[in-house]
């Protein structure tokens, strides 16, 4: 296989004959790409030809990375305006992992400073996207709920250097901090307030003796304690729940707004990539 370093970044404007290939490309990224099961199905899943060809006929330009035999491996689409808006990153399933997210978002970063325009992206919390995204230079800036599905979405703004999730200032709402212990699944309720990195602490804090090799698997902030306490693992004490399921299995921490419509779910790491509370958690 080709390496990672011989791909190449291209703009496609009004190539509409690669319509039918960057779709493709789109699909094969989108589909079964959720690290946990059981979300709505990703809208690029079903991307078509006419539709990236409707997006070209409106202004966006489709910006590609080749390999060295010219194959299309990845792809993303920027939106037009005095700020430009990434949608839809897609990496073909074989490149996954070797950079080619980080090449693209970089080509386009390097263009919009030549123009004088800022970048962003929506990133969808519940599929464990912004922490990606924070590591690929953007910061986030604003939650939201989406409109369309019970997900929730960070807007992150290009800021070249990386960033982590631990910084940005929460609520003074209850939030509910999700860890990892082996398999076991924790949920704990502790208060708002402060920057999200302060808010895990104290909620580890509370957990940390009684569960060795403690990793951060979210966070979300929640409307009050009894409205998620129903939908919460048995307790073992007022605001501590183990679960008695795998991760992936908890319906709650999959999608919390599907449950509390007026929860958010702030950050999501994918199972297996949970990092240790003692390590500037979270991402």
């Amino acid at each position: 296989m080709t390496a990672v370093r011989e791909v190449r970044v291209e703009e496609v404007g009004d190539a509409t004959d690669l319509a039918a290939r960057v779709a493709w490309l789109t699909r094969s990224a989108y589909v079964d790409s959720d690290p946990v099961p059981g979300l709505d199905r990703p809208d690029g899943a079903d991307d078509s030809a006419d539709a990236v060809r409707a997006r070209l006929a409106d202004g966006v330009r489709v910006w590609t990375a080749r390999d060295g035999a010219g194959e299309l491996v990845g792809c993303l689409r920027v939106a037009p305006g005095d700020d430009w808006e990434v949608h839809r990153v897609a990496v073909s399933p074989a490149w996954r992992g070797r950079g080619v997210a980080r090449v693209l978002l970089a080509a386009v970063g390097a263009e919009a400073d030549r123009r004088s325009r800022a970048v962003w992206l929506n990133a969808v919390v519940e599929r464990c996207l912004p922490p990606l995204y924070a590591g690929l230079g953007f910061r986030p800036v604003r939650v939201f709920p989406a409109a369309d599905k019970p997900l929730t979405e960070w807007r992150m703004a290009r800021e070249p250097g990386g960033h982590r999730l631990a910084g940005v200032r929460t609520t003074a709402e209850p939030h509910l901090c999700w860890f990892v212990s082996g398999d076991r699944l924790v949920a704990v309720l502790t208060a708002g307030g402060g920057r999200l990195g302060e808010v895990v602490a104290r909620a580890a804090g509370r957990v940390a003796a009684g569960f060795p090799g403690l990793r951060l698997a979210g966070v979300d902030a929640v409307p009050s304690r009894d409205a998620v306490r129903p939908h919460l693992p048995a307790e073992a004490g007022a605001d501590v729940h183990p679960a008695g399921v795998p991760r992936v299995e908890h319906p709650f921490h999959r999608r919390p707004r599907e449950f509390v419509p007026g929860a958010l779910a702030l950050c999501r790491f994918a199972p297996g990539r949970e990092p240790l509370i003692d390590s500037e958690t979270p991402g």
